[in-house]
């Protein structure tokens, strides 16, 4: 029996290339592929396994890997060629340059019954928001659909939790309030990949298209075609310069557009300070040895103080993409999405409305809330792929809740 597999390689990985092949011993095929020109500028037998699934239809019908690729092909994804030193070593590969996501949901619908006409690869995610995730789309529009006074700027905060989908339902936002021109900051760029998924792969959101690096200098061209844009920026790019002390082109419209929103992801602020850190550094010394030495109390400090950097490095960094955006860029509605704001809530800087919250204990309640309401289809539970949360309390010293 064979089956379907894609793998990758250092090398490939780097490019965002993949192979498709089939083979009745796959781990046999891929290392005699890893020895010839075919494996795509590979020096060693290093390989990653991403998918393998039997090669039969679901009417019992066998395929081979020449299928898929020509699906691929009639998608618009052409086979990478080989080459060394400008010389082509193999014109016709098993290699591509797309999603390994796309692949597999290929794979899924041919596999299915479906021809090559009716597979979609581009948008293929069709789930729809959990509860909450609605009521936070709600909530939000509610409040930023209030009257305001000109020139003013409403703006909401997300608190929620890791695996809340902030990305999924941030878009769910812009496409209910109907915003066409969505500016999405962030000082981790690594969440760009996300971001550039979330939107390109769910069917709901169709009508936008992602714009990053130099393609944000197309934002008007898209825009007088009435195709809406989701422009994504990191800290890095809005602080960078030209070389010198101007703005760098590509970004220049980030500033000069009017945005109908602009969403600040991972806005985080440090929650604690050095009094603090020192205080539970001492304490946590002491309770290892009722009379800690210096070098303990010291390795213990440092340790503290080295995770109180980190907090105050992205501290500062999101309190200048803030100052940027309240400052330079002009937008009718900000979103800050965070899970972990404390500071921001400590100081009061949004007003109770304007905050939508979601902790791990709410979502451990609707888990359980919707299995007892839900008893007959257990395996309908959205929030069944969401892990099970243990919780533990501890005591906290006197001195450092007085601090």
């Amino acid at each position: 029996m064979r089956n379907i597999y894609i793998y990758t390689t250092p090398n490939a990985n780097k490019d965002g290339i993949i192979k498709i092949g089939d083979a009745s011993d796959v781990e046999k095929r891929i290392k005699e592929q890893l020895n010839t020109a075919s494996s795509f500028q590979q020096d060693s037998l290093e390989y990653t396994l991403l998918y393998q699934t039997k090669a039969i239809k679901e009417d019992g019908t066998p395929f081979r890997d020449h299928e898929i690729h020509a699906i691929l092909e009639y998608k618009g994804y052409p086979r990478r060629k080989i080459t060394k030193d400008n010389q082509v070593l193999k014109s016709s590969t098993e290699w591509f340059e797309v999603d390994v996501e796309k692949v597999i949901h290929l794979i899924e619908q041919f596999k299915a019954g479906k021809k090559q006409e009716e597979i979609q690869i581009e948008r293929f995610q069709d789930f729809p928001m959990r509860p909450e995730q609605l009521d936070a789309v709600n909530r939000s529009k509610t409040f930023l659909s209030q009257k305001k006074a000109p020139g003013e700027t409403l703006e909401m905060l997300w608190n929620a939790k890791m695996r809340f989908g902030k990305t999924f339902t941030a878009y769910q936002l812009a496409r209910s309030m109907s915003w066409t021109k969505v500016l999405v900051l962030t000082y981790k760029p690594a969440v760009e990949d996300a971001w550039k998924k979330d939107l390109e792969h769910h069917i709901d959101f169709k009508d936008y298209v992602f714009l990053r690096g130099d393609t944000l200098l197309e934002i008007n061209d898209y825009l007088d075609k009435s195709i809406s844009v989701v422009a994504f920026a990191s800290y890095q790019d809005l602080l960078g310069d030209n070389g010198e002390g101007g703005i760098k082109a590509r970004h220049e419209v980030l500033f000069n557009t009017h945005w109908d929103a602009v969403i600040i992801d991972e806005f985080h602020y440090g929650a604690g300070t050095k009094k603090a850190k020192e205080m539970m550094a001492e304490q946590i010394a002491i309770e290892s040895d009722s009379e800690p030495s210096d070098k303990q109390l010291e390795q213990a400090k440092k340790e503290f103080y080295a995770e109180e950097d980190d907090k105050l490095a992205e501290e500062k960094e999101t309190e200048a993409i803030v100052e940027v955006v309240e400052k330079a860029i002009i937008s009718d509605s900000r979103l800050y999405l965070s899970g972990t704001p404390f500071k921001a809530i400590a100081n009061a800087q949004f007003p109770q409305e304007a905050i939508y919250n979601w902790t791990y204990t709410d979502e451990q309640k609707a888990k359980e809330q919707w299995a007892l309401e839900n008893a007959q289809t257990p395996e309908e539970n959205p929030y069944l792929s969401l892990p099970q949360i243990q919780m533990y309390l501890y005591k906290v010293s006197n001195d450092l809740i007085q601090a």
